[in-house]
């Protein structure tokens, strides 16, 4: 049974499930990165626009 396993393995040989993933991998990890930056831009947006409240609330008092 191991044997079989140590014959099944192919180092060299490169795996075809892999290069077909691959770029799909690839693909996805960058759609990933886009939407981390949106959410990102927003966190910023939010913060400015609680400062904004923050001082006009500030300033009534």
């Amino acid at each position: 049974m191991v044997q079989d396993a140590i014959d099944f393995y192919k180092p060299d040989k490169p795996d075809r499930n892999w290069e077909r993933m691959q770029s799909r991998i690839e693909y996805l990890e960058s759609e990933r990165s886009k939407a981390y930056e949106k959410i990102d831009q927003a966190n910023d947006c939010i913060q400015e626009l609680n400062e904004e409240i923050s001082n006009l609330i500030l300033s009534i008092d």
